[in-house]
């Protein structure tokens, strides 16, 4: 009876460690669905030279949201508006690296 637990407590580890490894990989190795941006998208995008660049990375935001915000409207008439777009599921730590 004790080999017959020792067995399957085994056998459970391994399981939970292969669990552990296939799941990490599906992280670190995620690409997402898509490898460009729409092409209404890139019509919008000028090609201009600044001295400064500010990016503005605002979570959990939505698109529709941002185009009532004056702050970011003002923003948008004095430089380049441009859209992340991130697959899902979304990953915070690829996405701050971005």
């Amino acid at each position: 009876m004790a080999k017959v637990k020792a067995t399957v407590l085994l056998a459970l580890g391994l399981v939970s460690v292969a669990q552990s490894i296939y799941f990490f990989k599906t992280v670190v190795d995620y690409r997402p669905p898509f490898s460009e941006m729409p092409e209404n998208h890139i019509s919008r995008i000028s090609l201009r030279v600044a001295r400064s660049v500010l990016i503005v990375v605002v979570d959990g935001l939505g698109l529709n949201v941002s185009y009532h915000m004056d702050a970011l409207n003002l923003l948008r008439e004095r430089g380049v508006d441009t859209i992340s777009m991130a697959g899902l599921p979304t990953l915070s730590l690829p996405g701050d690296a971005v």
